[in-house]
């Protein structure tokens, strides 16, 4: 969906715009800055995003009968500020991926599969230790006796190539982390004219 981004000392608030007439007046009080710029604009979007042990809460003011999405910064992640209270259910949070529990995506099987839930994105993808297979996966740089690989999105990508499901998963599911390092290869993303946003982990052209 659309939000508009305000920013406190230790928040960044997300109002999706039908609400904003009804939160607008508490923000004001609050001293919110509105994120206007294209930078803060998306920090705000990135924080919006649930990954890891990061997600945002829904926020509610006393009061308002209206809530936000709120990111709280540091040590107040997963918190509301001041007075306002939390309530999930009244927020349209962006919905989070899931991933295949058999395989990764060289085919490798993770240690522990929670890790492509709870491990911090490497390059704007979620991975995992996988067992130790010598020929699956990458080498640690650091360990190089462990190995990791990319998480595989779970979903079925036939049933939203044929418009039977509109789901953010079976639209993803055969989508492969674009680890190539050649240039300008038949059929790769790094063809001349695109380029690679590291930290959403997509390519544009």
């Amino acid at each position: 969906g659309t939000f508009l981004f305000f920013a406190l000392p230790l928040f960044t608030i997300a109002v999706a715009p039908p609400f904003l007439i009804l939160l607008g007046p508490t923000l004001l009080a609050m001293n919110a800055v509105s994120m206007t710029t294209q930078r803060t604009v998306d920090s705000g979007i990135s924080g919006l995003v649930a990954y890891g042990s990061h997600t945002p809460s829904c926020c509610c003011p006393p009061g308002v009968d209206a809530c936000a999405l709120v990111v709280g910064k540091g040590r107040f992640a997963g918190r509301c500020p001041g007075n306002w209270t939390e309530d999930a259910g009244r927020c349209a949070v962006p919905e989070a991926l899931a991933y295949d529990e058999d395989q990764t995506v060289r085919g490798c099987q993770c240690v522990q599969n929670k890790d492509c839930i709870t491990n911090s994105l490497y390059h704007g993808h979620a991975w995992c230790e996988v067992t130790n297979h010598p020929k699956c996966g990458h080498r640690f740089r650091l360990q190089p006796h462990k190995r990791w690989d990319h998480c595989a999105i779970a979903g079925k990508p036939l049933q939203y190539a044929t418009k039977k499901s509109a789901s953010v998963n079976d639209a993803l599911a055969t989508f492969i982390p674009n680890r190539f390092r050649v240039w300008n290869t038949a059929g790769s993303a790094l063809t001349r004219g695109t380029y690679a946003d590291a930290g959403r982990g997509v390519a544009f052209g």
